[in-house]
């Protein structure tokens, strides 16, 4: 009788491990983590040095690991920031369910063969929903808000300045007095409010 329990757990053991990734019992060994960064659209997204998404993406993570995950988000010309959660939450009812479901009487003994899977695979974990921007959608759906502060790296140039950052001080000078001294040769002004204007120049560069 003892081969016969033995035979008949490791053939359910292959029949639930052979089901699709997500079908394990009560809710599956991964859930799917959609993350959203606020207000950045553009920035882009890793989860274990893969690129997920810009903006938003879709990725699927093991319950056991619920509290080892680690997004990193970057937008050109902006800061890398990294967002760690580190918490997860026993799936109380999920647990219940799996010992009453899938728990075997024979020759006088109960097996709980789909708890030890459950252990196996960790499907009995969560996300902690008390973390800072996870939202439980249901129990095979969260949805993790990632608020990006979007720091400049200092390799970006402000909209609009990019000709004048390319002049030397030299340049800006010249260019400055050229003026001045054009305005004087078409009678614009004077010779006294030219060298009064070009004094000016000279001493503020």
């Amino acid at each position: 009788m003892r081969r016969q329990t033995l035979h008949f757990f490791l053939v359910a053991c292959v029949i639930t491990l052979s089901l699709s990734s997500c079908a394990t019992i009560f809710g599956g060994a991964k859930y799917n983590a959609e993350v959203i960064v606020e207000d950045h659209p553009k920035a882009q997204i890793h989860y274990n040095g893969q690129f997920i998404g810009t903006g938003r993406g879709v990725v699927k993570i093991e319950r056991k690991n619920a509290n080892k995950i680690f997004f990193i988000v970057k937008e050109d010309g902006k800061k890398e920031q990294n967002f760690a959660y580190q918490r997860r939450v026993f799936r109380g009812w999920s647990f219940v369910g799996t010992v009453l479901e899938w728990t075997s009487y024979t020759n006088g003994l109960f097996f709980p063969w789909g708890v030890v899977l459950d252990g196996l695979t960790g499907s009995w974990w969560k996300p902690d929903e008390n973390e800072d921007g996870i939202v439980k959608i249901d129990y095979d759906n969260f949805r993790y808000f990632l608020k990006y502060d979007a720091e400049d790296d200092g390799t970006s140039k402000p909209v609009g300045n990019e000709k004048q950052d390319a002049q030397t001080p030299d340049a800006s000078i010249e260019i400055k007095l050229e003026q001045i001294k054009s305005l004087r040769d078409r009678g614009l002004i004077s010779d006294e409010e030219y060298n009064r204007m070009r004094s000016s120049i000279i001493e503020n560069f």
